[in-house]
């Protein structure tokens, strides 16, 4: 459909089987039947996209899916995304988008050392995501915060939720920091760099992985927490903010004096 407009339309059957059963009993004698499991599924979906420029500066992504699960009800899903340039040098792209995961029937059906989970329902993910890529120096300069949001209300408490929105804010603000030199340079259309300007620059590289260092610690914490619910994930999250402050503060000064001294 021509150079500003690519339209995609589709559709997939899927149908799902399994028929197993447990046994247990002593070795060399005759096993006795424990759990059982028989069902059969199948998922109809249709689904499109578009992808668009409305300019050389601005370009979108349109995504739409519907789900027809035979053990679930009808699920829609969508994606939303943009592109822009908002100078030569600096491009914003920013995506919304949702998602429905059924269970899997190993999740459902019980095992000789597992509890099936019959009564689990589907995952439902509402994400979000915004960024910033710059070509000022694409070998140095490639930038992006996320944020996602996966029943976060019912899985973690509310002053891990208070400390994931302060990580979140921290990586916010280190891409701030980091990005500012960039966008300075070119909006202001200076022809040279001066002393100041890389002094300028060096404070907030340094000021930004400090703030980086400490909010990747602390979500850190927080997916560990997650994933493990162990007071141990606060060790492995010092371990980290440990490992940052080693590679990115640690080395390079004790490089520095070795160079100095030669």
């Amino acid at each position: 459909m021509g150079q500003l407009l690519n339209l995609t339309v589709g559709g997939t059957y899927e149908k799902e089987h399994e028929n197993s059963s447990n046994a247990s009993g002593d070795v060399g004698a005759p096993t006795t039947e424990t759990d059982s499991f028989d069902a059969s599924r199948h998922n109809l979906a249709y689904y499109t996209e578009v992808l668009g420029n409305l300019t050389d500066r601005f370009s979108y992504t349109l995504a739409g899916r519907v789900d027809d699960n035979s053990d679930y009800r009808r699920f829609a899903t969508y994606r939303l995304g943009a592109n822009a340039a908002l100078i030569p040098a600096l491009r914003l792209r920013a995506s919304l988008s949702t998602a429905f995961n059924a269970p899997a029937f190993n999740e459902l059906r019980p095992t000789l050392f597992t509890v099936g989970s019959p009564d689990l329902r589907p995952e439902k993910i509402r994400s979000a995501e915004i960024g910033l890529v710059s070509n000022f120096r694409p070998d140095l300069f490639l930038l992006s915060a996320s944020y996602f949001n996966q029943r976060f209300s019912e899985d973690l408490p509310h002053p891990l939720q208070c400390v994931h929105f302060v990580s979140l804010t921290m990586v916010a603000l280190a891409a701030a920091l980091v990005m500012t030199p960039a966008a300075y340079h070119r909006m202001t259309g200076v022809t040279h760099v001066s002393r100041r300007f890389l002094d300028t620059s060096s404070r907030l590289l340094l000021a930004s992985m400090v703030v980086l260092a400490i909010g990747l610690s602390l979500d850190y914490f927080v997916v560990g927490w997650l994933v493990f619910e162990s007071p141990w994930v606060a060790a492995g999250s010092a371990l980290m903010l440990a490992t940052f402050s080693t590679l990115w503060f640690a080395f390079p000064l004790s490089r520095r004096r070795v160079d100095a001294g030669n």
